[in-house]
């Protein structure tokens, strides 16, 4: 096993996505959306509040990382999630800063506006891992395309080393 904990996240996270890719695929990002309420309805407003307060442990209004990270693990409760740090904290970087309105910290935190956004993004950004999972077979979190150019340099510095190897 590599000493890479995000590869050891993919690795454990390749087991679930075999999982999801069978009957209960359907029924687990069903309930996925549900947990990251991002709509604009009146019942996905008061869900996104009460997430919010729920996350908000120390109740400043703002909540870093670290406290979604938490939240993730101890709020939504989805384990696939919460060990996909790389889309939690991308998801993150995306939402921070597109609201407008004044924070009570600063720009390392989200207030409740972008809190919507961060739950899209979430879902978004997790099922786009998940994908890159299921074609990652090699486990090495690089995609097709850097390979290909990885093996086009070696290529052209055997060319260059020897100009007679066709």
């Amino acid at each position: 096993m590599s000493l890479d904990p995000e590869r050891n996240r993919a690795a454990g996270l390749q087991g679930q996505v075999e999982n999801l890719s069978k009957e209960n695929s359907a029924d687990f990002w069903a309930e996925l959306s549900a947990k990251l309420p991002s709509g604009k309805s009146e019942e996905d407003k008061k869900q996104r509040k009460q997430l919010f307060n729920a996350f908000d442990a120390n109740g400043n209004g703002c909540l870093s990382l670290a406290e979604v990270d938490k939240g993730i693990g101890t709020v939504i409760k989805n384990e696939a999630l919460f060990s996909a740090k790389r889309p939690i904290m991308r998801a993150f970087q995306a939402a921070k800063g597109l609201s407008q309105s004044k924070k009570p910290l600063d720009d390392d935190t989200i207030n409740r506006k972008e809190f919507q956004e961060l739950l899209g993004y979430l879902r978004q950004y997790f099922e786009l891992y998940v994908m890159f999972a299921v074609v990652d077979k090699s486990d090495d979190n690089r995609s097709v395309k850097d390979i290909h150019l990885e093996n086009l340099e070696k290529k052209k510095e055997r060319k260059q080393t020897n100009p007679n190897e066709g």
